[in-house]
């Protein structure tokens, strides 16, 4: 499964450390990135499988905070959100 690769999309969670750490111990390969990276950049990943979006309380409940691109939504993949 090493060949099988998950961006993490940093919204400023405290735990994205965490868990890039134990997705790399279930033998995933594990690139964590800000939450605006382009999606040029994201498409570089030839066998990207997942994105997981790490965030905090700030990121869900307070207006005017960091926005998912909506591009990433069009994306042939799995997507899971943490807070």
């Amino acid at each position: 499964m090493k060949n099988t690769q998950i961006l993490i999309l940093d919204f400023g969670s405290q735990y994205t450390q965490l868990l890039a750490r134990r997705v790399r111990e279930a033998n995933f390969y594990t690139k964590v990135l800000p939450f605006d990276t382009s999606i040029e950049k994201i498409k570089e990943y030839p066998l990207l499988k997942g994105i997981f979006l790490s965030g905090g309380l700030s990121s869900v409940y307070l207006q005017n905070t960091y926005k998912i691109q909506p591009e990433i939504l069009k994306l042939d993949i799995a997507i899971l959100g943490f807070c």
